[in-house]
């Protein structure tokens, strides 16, 4: 979509009308009313950004077993992250990823469940990809850790392929592989407090 208010509202629009296949992408260059957790909106600078949601059916799942969801998301953002960047990369539970200390990515995750099973989950996620300027200090974007701009699409794709092997990992039930990678990339855990 070249505009919408959010990716996930599309998203579920599709889901209730059960007219989507696992694997797809609602994206847009200009959302305007992005949502994350707990009524926060994402801001993002029109054409700079990745903003989108993928649906899924992990059906797999149990209701209990959701966590593992937001688990893969984050690892598959990092992945991506890290891999343009020296800058420490961490996973601030429940929904953020960070670059040193600053925000880079926003996760929203929207779950259908049926009795006790997962039907289908629309993840959303916002990342600051080419962005300069914010007004507030706490964000950060790949371009100003780096110094690079950088193709929208070829991102994008970058981003999928961390992503699907990430999920892939899910599907096969590699929950012990996915927390620990999870629990040593989450921020400030087992720091020593003074």
């Amino acid at each position: 979509m070249p505009e919408c208010h959010s990716t996930n509202d599309l998203a579920l629009q599709l889901c209730q009308k059960k007219e989507w296949f696992e694997g797809t992408l609602v994206i847009t260059h200009n959302q305007t009313a992005g949502r994350g957790q707990r009524g926060n909106t994402w801001i993002a600078e029109v054409g700079k950004n990745l903003t989108f949601s993928l649906l899924l059916k992990p059906t797999f799942l149990s209701g209990q077993e959701q966590f593992y969801l937001s688990v893969f998301v984050s690892l598959g953002i990092r992945d991506y992250v890290t891999e343009h960047t020296d800058q420490k990369v961490h996973i601030k539970w429940p929904n953020d990823i960070l670059a040193g200390e600053k925000k880079m990515a926003g996760i929203l995750i929207e779950n259908q469940i049926a009795g006790n099973n997962l039907i289908g989950s629309v993840i959303g996620i916002g990342l600051n990809i080419n962005q300069q300027h914010f007004g507030i200090d706490s964000p950060t974007s790949l371009s100003l850790l780096t110094g690079k701009d950088y193709n929208l699409s070829d991102e994008l794709e970058t981003l999928l392929q961390k992503l699907e092997r990430r999920y892939l990992q899910l599907k096969e039930r590699k929950f012990t592989v996915l927390m620990d990678d999870y629990l040593k990339e989450l921020y400030r855990l087992n720091e020593n407090k003074q």
